[in-house]
C-alpha cells in the first residue's frame, strides 16, 4: 500500500524487490509509481528465535556440572581405591609369602595367590574408596566456593547429589560384579591350588632315610620306598598338642593322593599307635590305619564348599540349601547396596552447616561417622538372621536406612538455606 507524500516531506519506501536501482549521491531516490505492484511497502522482521528442541526429562542426560563432578570424584574413587587395595593386598602378601617359601613354592605360585586373593581386597577397598572419595570431592568444591555458587545459581543439596548417586551406582555394579561372580570363582580356584599346594607338601615326605618336618610339632620318616611307591618301615610324630602327644609306627604304607573334597592321606599297614595324654600311655596295635596329612599342611583341611563358595547363579538353584541361599543372595546385594549409600552419607554430611573459618572437620567427622553407624547396623542386623537365613530380608535395612538418613540430610541442608519469613508486627 502506498501513501503520497503530505507537506513537502518524502516518505521512506522500501525499495522494490528485484531492483537495483539506485540514487545519485547527494540525491534523494525518486518516488515510485503509484499503484503498481511494486509500490508496496516491504516491511523487514527479524526472523523468529530458534527453539531449542524439546528435552525429555527423564533421559539420564549429564549437565556440565554433573560431568565436571563426576569426572573429579571418579578421579579420587579411582586413587583411593588403588591405595587401600594396595595397603590390604600388601598386608596379605607377607604372610602369604612366608608360608609358601616355608612349603618351597616358587614366585608363579605366590603371583598366581596373590591374583587369586584381589577379589576379596576388591570388596573391602571399593566401599571405602567411595566414601573417601566423596567426603573429598566435597570438600574441595566447599573449599573453593563451588557449592555456594552452585547453590546461588539455585541449585539444591539434592540436585548437586546426583554426580555422588553415579559414583556410587558405579562402585555399586563394580562390587556386585566381585561378590556374584568373581569372589566365589576365586574362592573355587583357590581352593584347588590349596590342595594341590598341599599336595606338593606331602610329597616332600617322600625322602627315604630321613627325618622330614612339614609343620612345626611334626616328624616323618620312612626308610625306603619301593618301585610301587610303597613305603616301608614308617614313623610318623605329632606333638602339636602339649596334651596330646601322638606316635605312629608301621611295617608299611601307601600315600594316597589328593582329590576333590579331601586331601591327601597316608594309609599305613600292621604297625602301632602310642597316644600319651594326660601322663597316661594309650598304645594300639592296627592292621591298617588313615591319617590325614591335610590337618598339618598350609592350607589346613579341606571343607566342603558352602554357601559362600558359590556364585549366584549356581547358587539360586540350590535347593537342598533352603533359606540359607536366599540369605547368602540377599547378604551380596546389600553389600553393593551400602557402597551407595555409603557415598551419600558422606555428600550429605559435607553439605551441613554454613561456611566456617575453622574448616569442614566437623562435617568430615559427621560423615566418617554416619558411615560406621551404617555398618554397625549392618553386623547387628547379621547376628539378627541366624544360621538358618529364615530372616534374610534384614540385610536391606542397613543400606534403606542410610539412603534414609542422606536424603534426610540433604533435605535439611536445603531447608537450612531458605530465608526465614518475618512477621511485621503492626505498631
Amino acid at each position: 500500500m502506498a501513501f503520497p507524500p503530505m507537506g513537502g516531506s518524502r516518505p521512506a519506501y522500501a525499495r522494490p524487490r528485484g531492483s537495483s536501482t539506485s540514487a545519485p549521491a547527494g540525491k534523494a531516490p525518486p518516488d515510485p509509481p503509484m499503484g503498481g505492484p511494486a509500490s508496496r511497502l516491504t516491511l523487514s522482521r527479524p526472523p523468529p528465535p530458534a527453539l531449542d528442541p524439546p528435552r525429555d526429562e527423564g533421559a539420564a542426560t549429564l549437565t556440565r556440572y554433573d560431568r565436571y563432578a563426576l569426572g573429579a570424584q571418579v578421579q579420587a574413587f579411582g586413587v583411593f581405591a588403588l591405595i587401600l587395595a594396595m595397603v590390604w593386598w600388601i598386608n596379605g602378601a607377607v604372610a602369604l609369602v612366608d608360608t609358601l617359601l616355608r612349603d618351597g613354592q616358587n614366585v608363579g605360585t605366590f603371583l598366581e595367590f596373590s591374583a587369586l586373593s584381589l577379589p576379596g581386597v576388591v570388596r573391602i577397598a571399593v566401599p571405602l574408596a567411595a566414601v573417601a572419595a566423596a567426603l573429598y570431592v566435597a570438600n574441595r568444591q566447599r573449599a573453593d566456593s563451588e557449592v555456594v555458587a552452585a547453590h546461588a545459581a539455585g541449585a539444591s543439596s539434592l540436585r548437586l547429589a546426583r554426580p555422588v548417586l553415579l559414583l556410587g551406582l558405579v562402585a555399586g555394579l563394580l562390587l556386585a560384579l566381585v561378590v556374584h561372580l568373581l569372589l566365589p570363582l576365586a574362592r573355587e580356584r583357590l581352593d584347588v591350588r590349596t590342595a594341590q599346594v598341599a599336595e606338593g607338601a606331602t610329597a616332600r615326605l617322600l625322602t627315604p632315610g630321613a627325618f622330614v618336618e612339614p609343620a612345626d610339632g611334626v616328624t616323618f620318616y620312612v626308610r625306603e620306598i619301593t618301585p610301587a611307591s610303597e613305603l616301608l618301615d614308617v614313623l610318623l610324630s605329632d606333638a602339636r598338642d602339649p596334651e596330646r602327644r601322638a606316635l605312629f609306627t608301621a611295617r608299611r604304607a601307601l600315600l594316597l593322593p589328593a582329590e576333590e573334597g579331601r586331601g591327601a592321606q597316608l594309609l599305613m599297614f600292621d604297625g602301632l599307635s602310642q597316644v600319651l595324654r594326660g601322663g597316661r600311655l594309650y598304645t594300639t596295635r592296627f592292621e591298617d590305619f588313615l591319617y590325614d596329612l591335610a590337618l598339618f599342611s598350609s592350607g589346613g583341611e579341606a571343607a566342603p564348599p558352602g554357601p559362600r563358595d558359590l556364585t549366584t547363579a549356581a547358587l539360586v538353584r540350590r535347593d537342598d540349601l533352603g533359606a540359607r541361599r536366599w540369605d547368602e543372595v540377599a547378604r551380596r546385594t546389600a553389600e553393593s547396596l551400602t557402597a551407595v549409600a555409603g557415598a551419600l552419607l558422606g555428600f550429605s554430611a559435607m553439605m551441613q552447616g554454613a561456611f566456617n573459618r575453622g574448616g569442614t572437620w566437623r562435617q568430615v567427622v559427621l560423615g566418617v561417622f554416619l558411615v560406621i553407624a551404617m555398618k554397625l547396623l549392618e553386623g547387628a542386623a547379621t547376628s539378627a538372621i541366624g544360621r538358618d537365613g529364615t530372616g534374610w530380608p534384614l540385610h536391606f535395612v542397613s543400606p534403606l536406612a542410610g539412603a534414609a538418613l542422606a536424603a534426610f540430610l540433604l533435605w535439611n541442608a536445603d531447608r537450612a538455606r531458605r530465608p526465614r519469613r518475618r512477621w511485621m508486627v503492626p505498631a
